[in-house]
């Protein structure tokens, strides 16, 4: 027995760890049962604070080229830990997490010991 599928709903960030400041861009498309795009309105997109504090909000939304794409900038004291993104069509909700850390770019430095002796010929290395 073949069980038949409906639409399923896929949610995308940019990268999976933001700085506080940084502006979360995310994407959500819906795909049919062919795997094919369709045009979906999504009722409520919330962003979720680690404290479940909605930060940001959108209402009755539609994909434009089937593709919604939204984006939030985050606040520059925001708390670090795990956030929510929750998409709401109709009664079902999907979700999607992602991290915020303060974390910044790598950075190293290495020393080199005493050189002995050094041959230098202009022209060649």
């Amino acid at each position: 027995m073949i069980k038949p599928y409906g639409p399923m709903t896929f949610i995308q960030t940019d990268k999976p760890i933001y700085n506080p400041g940084q502006t979360v861009h995310f994407r959500v498309v819906t795909l049919d049962t062919n795997f094919s795009p369709v045009n979906q309105l999504y009722n409520i997109v919330e962003l979720e604070d680690v404290n479940r504090n909605r930060i940001g909000q959108w209402v009755n939304t539609t994909s434009s080229g089937n593709i919604l794409q939204l984006s939030h900038p985050l606040n520059s004291e925001a708390p670090v830990g795990s956030y929510t993104i929750v998409v709401w069509i109709g009664e079902e909700k999907i979700y999607h997490n992602f991290k915020v850390e303060k974390y910044g770019r790598l950075s190293f430095s290495f020393m080199l010991g005493n050189v002995e002796w050094m041959h230098h010929n202009p022209g060649t290395f």
